[in-house]
């Protein structure tokens, strides 16, 4: 594989191209923008800004509702996040933007049921649903 050439002064935001795989600066770091690297996964108990570098978040509502927040949809084109509640509590979990960016045109998604997830994806301005598992409860047939 060639080296990695990355600019010496890049913008936060930017993407570098190279060996088939993109790179995108965060402010403070080059990131791969494929997800193609090991996905991270995050426990979380209280609410939480999603960084650039997660993709899944569990997040458990034991204790409280909590809130996960999407970063900033135009800094991240493409890139692809996983949030799924893992505990059975009645407490929700709510996925919302920023900046007046929405997902699928709503400002926030709840997942009220253990297991229930949702897959996003940035279009460049806003959130996209892919999928995930958003049925209330399991039936079986």
């Amino acid at each position: 594989m060639a080296a990695l050439n990355f600019p010496a002064s890049p913008t936060t935001g930017q993407v570098y191209t190279a060996n088939g795989r993109s790179w995108l600066w965060n402010g403070t770091a080059w990131i791969s923008n494929n997800n193609a690297i090991a996905p991270s996964y995050a426990a979380k108990t209280s609410s939480y800004s999603i960084a650039s570098s997660d993709y899944t978040i569990g997040a458990n509502a034991t204790s409280g509702a909590i809130t996960i927040t999407l970063p900033d949809a135009t800094l991240l084109s493409g890139q692809i996040f996983i949030v799924k509640k893992t505990d059975s509590s009645a407490n929700a979990v709510t996925i919302a933007t920023t900046s007046s960016q929405t997902i699928d045109g709503a400002s926030t998604f709840v997942l009220r049921y253990q297991y229930q997830s949702i897959m996003v994806q940035s279009t460049g301005t806003s959130w996209v649903l892919l999928g995930g598992n958003i049925v209330a409860t399991w039936q079986a047939i």
